[in-house]
């Protein structure tokens, strides 16, 4: 495939040709920096593993140049991080028996340039390519402002090629990174088990060691919140998984591409606020007394 940056790059980390690393792709995971398919994705990554491996292609959008530069890291040029960051994806890539790895290469600025219609064009020609049956994005309630341009680009591709093909996902699903999402209401949000005894989600992020050196825990973070997902996931029933990725889905999107994504979210918010004020509403000592 051909992209707008020249510095672009596909990396297929079994040696295969990129047609057949796109071929063999079921799986599609949109990561706005190297390390968050790893956060984001990883319920699809273990399966893949889970079944054979070679079924997931990630698309890395940015280049993690800008990265915080700590400890040993320190003297780096934005340069000189940015191929210590692409490496670490590879390598993660590797560790993950990723199909293939799509580095587009562009800078944080130019994708909250919404003028910029390049990364637009590189999305839709790998979305119409691969046409996965399952898609893990950034979720548009994410607090980090490149993570909500990313996905809001990647919706705008999938709708793009929905509407001239009439071909849709099975599944899509916008995920934890920037800020988790067990506030939302149940209806709301989709619990997916994370069956890791081989611990392969502390693998994949411990290959970022650029990112581990300031100190920030993202390997016990990660795994924390999947935990503390599926601890409190319910209050009165034991549970059966020890760890949970909290998600929304996002295929509705698809299905009625006329819903503003705005429109979306604040639907989701309005149905948290009327949730959490009801239950005030019903237990406040001010309301009037009920005579059982």
């Amino acid at each position: 495939m051909k992209f707008n940056r020249n510095d672009a790059e596909f990396f297929v980390p079994d040696g295969a040709s990129p047609e057949e690393a796109l071929s063999r792709a079921t799986i599609l995971a949109i990561g706005a920096h190297p390390d968050d398919i790893e956060i984001l994705a990883i319920p699809g990554i273990i399966d893949a593993i889970r079944t054979g491996g070679n079924q997931l292609l990630g698309v890395v959008v940015t280049n993690g140049g800008g990265a915080l530069r700590t400890g040993e890291y320190a003297g780096l040029t934005y340069l000189d991080m940015r191929e210590v960051r692409e490496r670490e994806q590879k390598q993660a890539a590797m560790i993950g028996r990723y199909a293939g790895l799509v580095l587009l290469g562009y800078e944080s600025s130019e994708m909250k340039d919404a003028c910029n219609r390049h990364p637009d064009e590189d999305l839709r020609a790998i979305v119409e390519r691969v046409r996965p049956e399952t898609v893990y994005l950034h979720n548009p309630f994410d607090r980090h402002d490149t993570h909500v341009a990313v996905c809001l680009r990647s919706i705008a591709a999938f709708r793009a090629v929905a509407a001239a093909t009439g071909w849709m996902p099975r599944k899509m699903y916008g995920c934890e990174v920037w800020r988790g999402l067990d506030w939302l209401v149940h209806c709301d949000r989709k619990a997916l088990p994370v069956h890791d005894p081989e611990h392969m989600a502390d693998q994949l992020i411990n290959v970022y060691h650029s990112q581990l050196a300031s100190e920030k825990q993202y390997d016990l973070a990660a795994r924390g919140r999947r935990i503390s997902n599926a601890t409190y996931q319910e209050s009165h029933s034991l549970g059966s998984e020890h760890e949970m990725a909290f998600t929304v889905d996002l295929l509705p999107l698809l299905e009625d591409p006329q819903i503003p994504v705005a429109d979306f979210v604040r639907h989701a918010i309005d149905r948290f606020r009327a949730d959490a004020v009801s239950r005030l509403d019903r237990f406040s000592p001010t309301s009037p007394c009920r005579k059982s």
